[in-house]
């Protein structure tokens, strides 16, 4: 495997899941800001208590919000089964 292919790969991985990483980053940098800014002090709240939840429950929520904006891909007629 030469080195271009393997930064092709990585080049299109980031463009077919921009949404999806661009909510990770904000989800985890809001969720840690969140933490350090609201978080309870006490042990009973679970998703405010500790950072690694606070930072995994929100990145979910980014990552599900993000990926409302995706455009659905088009279907070509010539290659559609069912529109035959």
């Amino acid at each position: 495997m030469k080195k271009e292919n393997v930064l092709e790969d990585g080049t299109h991985f980031l463009k077919k899941y921009k949404l999806t990483v661009y909510g990770l980053v904000l989800g985890t940098i809001t969720g840690l800001l969140y933490w350090k800014n609201v978080g309870c002090i006490s042990r009973y709240q679970d998703i405010t208590s500790k950072p690694l939840s606070s930072i995994l429950y929100s990145s979910a929520y980014f990552i599900i919000l993000f990926n409302l904006f995706k455009r659905p891909k088009k279907i070509n007629k010539e290659s559609c089964n069912k529109c035959k």
